[in-house]
C-alpha cells in the first residue's frame, strides 16, 4: 500500500467509509479496512438496539463492521442488514415480519 495517500493511517486500526448518493438518497455505503479483517483491531462498539414503530434504531459507540440484525423467528425482511456503521445511530426499516426478540451483533462479537 502506498502510504503517501494516507500517510498517518494505522493499518490495523483505521478504516475508510464511503457513501454513494443518488438525488440526495444513499444508495450504497460501506467501509474499507487497510488490513485483512482477521488482523484488524476491532473495538467493542457497545451496540444497542430499540424499535420505534416499523424502524429499528441501532446505536454504536465505535465503528461496527458487519452489523447483523435478527428477530426471534429469523423471518423478516429489512431495508438493510449486514452493514458497517460508524459511531452514532442508524435506522433500518422493517419491510415485513416483526421485531419480536430482536438482537444485534457485529464482527467484534465474532472476532473476540
Amino acid at each position: 500500500m502506498d502510504k503517501a495517500f494516507l500517510p498517518h493511517a494505522r493499518l490495523k486500526e483505521d478504516h475508510v467509509t464511503y457513501a454513494c448518493y443518488q438525488e440526495g438518497t444513499v444508495v450504497s455505503e460501506g467501509s474499507v479496512l487497510f488490513s485483512m479483517p482477521k488482523f484488524y483491531e476491532y473495538v467493542d462498539p457497545h451496540l444497542e438496539v430499540c424499535v420505534e414503530g416499523d424502524e429499528i434504531i441501532i446505536k454504536s459507540k465505535a465503528y461496527a463492521g458487519n452489523v447483523e440484525l435478527l428477530n426471534k423467528e429469523e423471518d423478516w425482511i429489512l431495508s438493510d442488514n449486514y452493514f458497517d456503521m460508524e459511531a452514532g445511530e442508524k435506522r433500518v426499516k422493517i419491510l415485513s415480519g416483526n421485531a419480536e426478540g430482536v438482537t444485534v451483533r457485529s464482527i467484534y462479537d465474532i472476532a473476540v
